[in-house]
């Protein structure tokens, strides 16, 4: 496929968890082509995930003014793996509350049944994977944030050992 094609289906496959209210943003696609491990696999991060020049959104109604220099350890070892970054995903405010409502951006809409919770507080990440708007989404977990959304939307959910990924 040629960049241009591979950047459409790109476009197609996140469209859905964008209408799903589980993408807050959706990142440009990179033409070089990928290398590594993980080549190619679609990937999405929480909204407090640090990516270096972007403001983390938190999931408030008005970010912080923190602008990261760097990316997450864990964002860069797998950009260094060879994945596309494709989007950041939504969450509720501050990674605390279970059902995934956001009293500024609304809930992101369980991609199975509209009248149930899709969980929270990594709602939008386990929206995108479960309708294969992305491969693979990153979260964070202290209480569930990771567990209940993926169990809500019928996906797996990995809360790694303590002091495996860095914080």
């Amino acid at each position: 496929m040629t960049p241009a094609q591979i950047e459409t289906t790109r476009a197609a496959h996140l469209d859905r968890a964008v209408m799903l209210g589980a993408i807050v943003e959706v990142l440009p696609y990179t033409a070089a082509p990928p290398t590594g491990a993980l080549a190619g696999v679609s990937l999405a991060i929480k909204d407090m995930v640090d990516l270096r020049g972007r403001v983390p959104g938190m999931g408030l109604q008005t970010a912080s003014s923190r602008v990261p220099s760097r990316d997450a350890t864990v964002v860069r070892d797998l950009a260094n793996a060879g994945m596309d970054l494709a989007a950041i995903t939504e969450m509720t405010p501050l990674a605390f509350e279970p059902s995934g409502g956001n009293p500024w951006r609304g809930r992101p809409r369980n991609p199975w049944n509209a009248d149930y919770v899709c969980g929270g507080s990594s709602s939008g990440s386990a929206v995108a994977v479960a309708v294969d708007s992305v491969r693979v989404a990153l979260g964070s977990d202290t209480a569930g944030s990771l567990r209940i959304p993926a169990h809500c939307c019928g996906v797996t959910a990995w809360k790694p050992t303590n002091g495996v990924v860095p914080t």
